[in-house]
Parts: structure tokens; sequence; C-alpha cells
């Protein structure tokens, strides 16, 4: 029952539950992980191989069963009864439920991983490396039909293959030196563009195992310098995974003859750009590790200075009559630097532990290049914050004197509306 329904409006919510069908979604997980180890000690000590096999598969299915036309009543005040909301002048008519189900997504995860490692100490010296591949095929299933105007968005494996290492020294663990490097490839980029390779060094210095030092500050079980400088790199395309392909749209009109009768068509979309590459980001972190008072106080103090190039910006710098939207391209720059840290207490009171934390962060970031054209210094975003909103600027608000004034400065104060005391005042 529901007074104030038409036949336009779904009833009541109650109505609708009781008859207006269901939506069942099942979802299905099935994970595989296959692993063997073998160590070569017999080669040399130390040295070890590794290889794993996983498989993720991830299967949603639906089912819906709906009708809208359910039966509803009017209530009449006059005649104190109540009458069936007809569909038209004959009578109610039932209809039968709809029955559909489709697939939402099916996705598939192959990820395969070798690698081989040392760890080795001579003395007061140590070694370690670590040497590894690592290749993943993901497929996602949805709509198979996309699959011709956009190969771009299901059934097509999304591979990732890369080689990697990291060599490791350390004396004492008092000097420590890490080298490291990726070379890492991407079918999300044309063959002559796929792989990248992203090398890294890190030293450390522990103060804190010197003679000298330890006879200095006591307290200090642990004082350490740290420094990193590499570069790292991304695969991630905004606005399409393979912006090197050319993709094609549909439902585009085309008018013909004196009726001008509109069909469906096909239409070229956004540019392919085959010169796209890997985003780079040259990285410098520069730390300070310490513990003291029996390690119940603890602090860690980084400043850190990202110079990330290569990213993918679309331009904005040509004239829309060209007609058809632009690929991103490797146009923008940007920069990121500051300070974070932590401080850490912990302490016990009988059997109670407690421990309390004060972490601080300090961040500033700028755009340093993304080809705009723009020929009003104030509205360009070079040199200004990464998403630097632009607008007016704020004045504060009208007071009694600045409505004086204005009242003062129209030649004729009533043909024009003088904003009141209180409000916002904005400028260019």
């Amino acid at each position: 029952m529901f007074p104030q329904f038409t036949t336009s409006q779904l009833p009541t919510l109650n109505a609708r539950l009781a008859t207006q069908g269901y939506n069942h979604v099942r979802g299905t997980d099935f994970n595989v992980l296959f692993e063997a180890n073998q160590k070569l000690d017999a080669l040399t000590q130390g040295l070890s191989v590794k290889a794993r096999i996983a498989y993720a598969s991830t299967d949603v299915n639906s089912k819906q069963v709906f009708n809208f036309t359910i039966p509803t009543y009017r209530y009449n005040s006059l005649t104190d009864t109540y009458a069936v909301n007809l569909r038209d002048g004959s009578g109610y008519v039932y209809d039968p439920y709809n029955v559909t189900g489709n697939t939402l997504n099916n996705n598939n995860n192959v990820n395969l991983q070798a690698f081989a490692t040392y760890d080795r100490t001579f003395g007061d010296h140590h070694f370690s490396g670590l040497l590894l591949f690592n290749q993943t095929s993901r497929t996602y299933y949805t709509n198979l039909t996309d699959i011709f105007w956009d190969p771009t968005r299901t059934g097509v494996p999304e591979k990732f293959r890369g080689t990697s290492f990291k060599v490791g020294y350390d004396y004492k663990g008092r000097y420590l030196i890490d080298i490291n490097g990726a070379y890492n490839g991407t079918d999300r980029f044309a063959a002559n563009n796929a792989y990248g390779y992203f090398p890294a060094v890190a030293v450390g210095y522990r103060i804190s195992e010197e003679e000298f030092f330890k006879k200095l500050f006591p307290t200090f079980s642990l004082f350490k310098l740290r420094a990193s400088y590499g570069k790292v790199g991304s695969d991630v395309a905004p606005g399409g995974r393979y912006i090197y392909a050319q993709t094609y749209n549909q439902n585009g009109a085309y008018s013909f003859g004196e009726s001008q009768q509109s069909y469906n068509a096909i239409f070229e979309g956004t540019l392919a750009n085959p010169n796209v590459v890997w985003e780079e980001a040259t990285k410098l972190d520069i730390g300070l590790d310490l513990n003291l008072l029996k390690d119940k106080l603890s602090a860690t103090l980084d400043y850190f200075h990202d110079i990330r190039s290569r990213q993918l910006f679309e331009p904005g710098n040509v004239p829309l009559l060209i007609g058809v939207s632009l690929p991103r391209a490797n146009l923008a720059k940007t920069q990121n630097k500051g300070y974070d840290g932590q401080i850490t207490y912990r302490d016990n009171i009988g059997k109670v532990q407690f421990n309390t934390s004060f972490v601080f962060s300090i961040a500033k970031n700028k755009v340093l290049e993304n080809t705009e054209s723009q020929p009003y210094a104030n509205l360009r975003r070079t040199g200004q914050p990464i998403d630097q909103p632009f607008g007016y600027e704020s004045l504060g608000f009208y007071t009694d004197q600045d409505v004086a004034l204005l009242n003062n400065y129209w030649a004729n104060p009533g043909n024009y509306s003088t904003p009141p005391v209180g409000i916002p005042a904005y400028a260019l």
C-alpha cells in the first residue's frame, strides 16, 4: 500500500524487497604455490638457489532476477477502499521475472621467481649477494565484446619481466655498502622501449661501533649515519594501459542522404604514442638512526630529495582544431623534498609495558616542467606545487569602512549593488 504512488514511480521499499527480485554475486578464489630450495655449500659455502611458481585465479559471477511491475494499491478516502494501480484500462498486468547472468570478471595471475643468494663471513668481512629473475603475467577478463574496440581492456595478458641484483659488504658491521640494480621490462610500452635499467647505491656508517664513540657517549647503543642515491622506474600509464597502441571508438554518428539519417560508425580514438618510455625518479636520502638509554629511546630522521622526470603528461599546447585527442607523453618533471622522522620511547612499570611515538613529516613539491604555453606568469603551473588550485585571492570580509568607500566611489550609488557587511571579498 502506497497512497502517493503513481504508475511512473516505484513502490515502497518493503514491496520492492518482497517482490522485485534479487542480485546474487558469487566469487571463487584459487591459489597454488610451489617452491623449491637447494643449498650449494658443496660449490661454495653460503650459496643457495630457490625457485617459486605461484598461480592465483579469481572468478566472480552474478545472477539477476528482477521484475519492476509490482502490484500496488491506492487508498480512496471518499469510499474508504483500496484500488489496485492499473497500467492500462483492462486491468493489472503482472510481467514474468527477467533472469540474467554474466561473468563480472575473471583474473588469472601467474608469477615465476628464480633467485640465487649468497651470504658469507670471512673474519671481520661480511659479503652478501642476490640475483633475482621475476616474471608476472596477469589476464583480466570482463566484457569480451570490448576486445575488438579496445584490446587494452580485456582478455589481453599484462606482462612484466625483470632481473635484479644486490651486492652487499660490511666490515665489522661498522662500514656498510650496498649496490643494486634492476633491469625491468613491461608490455605497456613498445618493444624498443620496453626495458629500463635502474641502479642504486647505499652506504652506512655505525659510529657507535667505534671505540672512541663508546667511551665518549656510553648511553648510545646505536648511532648510524646512512645515505642512498639511485633511480627507480614506473610503467603506470594514466589514461590507458597501452599508450603506444592506436584504438578506435564506436557509436560515432555520420549523417547521409537528404534526410540526414544518422548511422553508427567507427572513429579514431586518442592518438597512439609509440615513443613512450618508463618514468624515472632520482632519489636521494640522508638519514640518522640512534638508540640510547638502553634502547628505551630511539629516533630516526631522514632528509629526502626526489626528482621525477619523463612523467606522462597530456600536451596542452596545441590547437583544438587538430580534431583528435593527443596521447600522453614523457614531458613533465616534478620535485619533492623534505624531512620526516620518528621518536619512540618504550619502558615498563612493573609488569606493564608501554611505548609512545612522535611522528613528523615536512614536505614540499613543485612542478619543474610541463610544456605549458600559459602566457600569464600568475597562471603558470611551472614552479608551483603539484595540483595547486588557481582562483581568486581572499582579501577577508567586507567591513563598514569598505562599504562606505564603495558607496563614495560609485557616481550613482543607486545604480549599483553594494555588497553587505560581512561577506567574503576576493581579488584576481
